[in-house]
């Protein structure tokens, strides 16, 4: 099973009768605003569609895809789709390269139309920023290609509004206006810039992962507004409606706030979406209205007076974030929805010496409006937590909720002591919680001095520390007894995860790095990559053969454990993954002793075997 229904982008059309929206399986839907329905689809894309954009004049839509091209599509009074044509931007090469620079693979979201001519700026398939003019019968011709943000990658671009300036930012932060390829200034912002959305005359917002929203004018060289950090995760996109003067932004931290155009700090919450999101939109015809794509790859229709959800298209299944070994040999896994899911072997095939699995679902009656982001089991009790996006806690006991307690921030990870009721959870807040597992209780508080997000945690039952790790700041190493400071300072990003691999031996990833750092000798170093972006989880084999290992790029990589050496790499699913556990790892005498699975948001599981020291698909599990 596949979420390929997932969306991935939206746009709408000037009139806003229709949104044109995208799919992770290439497909173009035309959706009435209004009825919120799907009333045309049609196939765009082998890949799926990054970016959609709508000509504020003439009847156009224009898709940016993982496949490396570019459509152009005119629509007709009734919103259907006719193809113009399709750009393939694969071998476009900007001038000014002094060497050859290959094509990269990219989610880039570099796509707008000029504001009164058939042209189009976009990215070329090696991060050139790309201007194409095309006719009305489907001809299409190169205007320029120039590399503009020397060895970064392109993310988002734009024409100037009614200009043939263009202006486009890069996943190292800075913005840039150009014109036919031609520098013509350059600022910082500091972190990835997501778009630029037009305020007033020459005037810009900035949405940036530095969680925050930046104002410039194009007109002035060299000075930048950079607002104060506000989201907990990456924002994602800024949205300003003309009839009402309100400006939105969309975060990964599954909120739509309304900020000031002014100070771009942010005044008031709009409306919490169940997922994290990305494109973002409200209507000039009726302003309180809000149009959100989610990552969960459903489609919202909001009020930003109220926060009410007016309408939702969703045909995606629930995404899967965790999953935890059962004594009995059987997986559990949890994410969106309120269930959790057991994927049991019931026998081995003789043939292939894979496991034959059954798949059922136990309703704990969570609230629909979170998701699972970890769960954990204690040995000695048996007992299973569930840290939710809302706050909750939730202990489970022979498949019913026992016990549920509420940190007051989404919980981004959990550790529990094997024997005693210590729970330790690492929260969006910026703050490390350790509670009574029998009452609930918060017994200690650890804050992040930097106003960091907390992303993982790892707990070494030898020693009884605690390892924790801030979104985009530092690693620490916590007494688990008090919450003294053992170790601090080990800077770090977007540590996702953090694992001990003995008593003086911690494994975490540095963004998309795997670092280790031997505590008795002192010793820390990059073990593997880059691998691109960021590693999601990584597991090793009770042997210590084998590291593998799960990228934000949806690639499994093959390593080996003690060198770090990159053995295999293929590709996972077409959707993101965000874990890895073995099957069985008590190895049944009949079974293969080298299979794993991967899940995440396409919401089944994937079964893979090592073999040869290559990593080999044996497909989905079905059902989960």
């Amino acid at each position: 099973m596949i979420a390929a229904r997932k969306f991935e982008s939206f746009c709408i059309d000037p009139g806003e009768r229709w949104i044109f929206a995208g799919n992770i399986s290439g497909q173009l839907s035309v959706i009435d605003i209004d009825e919120f329905r799907i009333l045309h689809e049609t196939q765009a894309h082998a890949g799926g569609i990054q970016a959609v954009a709508a000509h504020p004049q003439l009847p156009y839509v224009a898709a940016l895809a993982t496949d490396r091209s570019v459509s152009v599509w005119s629509y007709d009074e009734a919103g259907e789709l006719r193809r113009i044509c399709s750009i393939p931007l694969r071998n476009i090469k900007p001038v000014n390269d002094e060497d050859e620079v290959p094509y990269v693979q990219s989610t880039s979201q570099a796509l707008g139309f000029h504001d009164s001519q058939r042209r189009i700026v976009t990215r070329s398939g090696n991060a050139g920023l790309v201007e194409l003019e095309f006719t009305e019968d489907g001809a299409y011709s190169i205007v320029n290609c120039a590399r503009i943000h020397r060895d970064a990658d392109l993310i988002s671009v734009r024409f100037a509004k009614n200009s043939d300036l263009v202006l486009s930012g890069s996943i190292d932060g800075e913005f840039v206006l150009s014109e036919r390829g031609q520098l013509i200034r350059r600022w910082d912002v500091g972190h990835n810039v997501h778009w630029a959305e037009h305020l007033s005359d020459t005037t810009y917002l900035l949405a940036s992962d530095r969680r925050c929203v930046a104002r410039v004018d194009i007109n002035e060289p060299g000075t930048i507004l950079i607002g104060e950090s506000f989201t907990r995760d990456d924002l994602e996109h800024v949205t300003y409606n003309r009839s009402s003067g309100r400006a939105f932004v969309g975060s990964f931290d599954r909120t739509i706030y309304e900020i000031d155009t002014e100070s771009c700090a942010p005044t008031r919450v709009a409306f919490e979406p169940p997922f994290k999101c990305r494109w973002v939109k409200t209507l000039e015809r009726s302003p309180s209205t809000l149009l959100i794509q989610c990552r969960n790859g459903g489609l919202y229709k909001a009020s930003v007076d109220t926060g009410a959800c007016l309408g939702v298209i969703k045909q995606t299944p629930d995404a899967l974030w965790t999953a935890i070994n059962a004594p009995d040999g059987s997986l559990l896994l949890s994410g969106e929805g309120e269930s959790l899911v057991r994927i049991e072997p019931q026998s081995c095939d003789p043939l292939s010496r894979a496991p034959v699995f059954s798949v059922g679902k136990s309703a704990l009656g969570m609230r629909p409006d979170s998701y699972t982001k970890r769960m954990v089991r204690q040995a000695s009790t048996g007992l299973l937590v569930l840290g939710r996006t809302n706050g909750d806690v939730v202990v489970v006991e022979d498949d019913e909720v026992k016990r549920v307690w509420n940190v007051g921030s989404a919980v981004r990870d959990l550790e529990v002591a094997p024997s005693r009721p210590d729970l330790f959870a690492a929260c969006e807040d910026g703050h490390v919680y350790k509670l009574d597992l029998e009452t609930g209780e918060v017994k200690l508080s650890f804050e992040s001095t930097a106003g960091q997000p907390f992303w993982s945690l790892a707990y070494n039952p030898w020693s009884n520390a605690l390892a924790v790790g801030e979104r985009g700041g530092a690693l620490s190493v916590l007494d688990a007894d008090d919450f003294a400071v053992v170790t601090s300072g080990l800077k770090t990003s977007r540590t996702k995860r953090m694992k001990w691999a003995d008593a003086d031996t911690l494994l975490y990833n540095k963004q998309d790095e795997l670092h280790k750092i031997d505590f008795r000798s002192g010793e820390r170093a990059k073990h593997v990559g880059p691998v691109g972006n960021t590693i999601e989880d990584f597991i090793w084999d009770e042997e210590r053969r084998y590291l593998v290992m799960i990228s934000y790029t949806c690639n499994l990589l093959l390593c080996d454990y003690e060198s770090g050496e990159v053995i295999n790499e293929v590709p996972d699913q077409m959707d993101y993954s965000k874990g890895l556990i073995w099957i069985d790892p008590q190895r049944r005498l009949d079974a293969y002793p080298f299979d794993f699975i991967t899940f995440g948001r396409s919401g089944s599981a994937h079964h893979f075997r090592i073999h040869d020291e290559k990593i080999l698909a044996l497909g989905p599990i079905r059902n989960c």
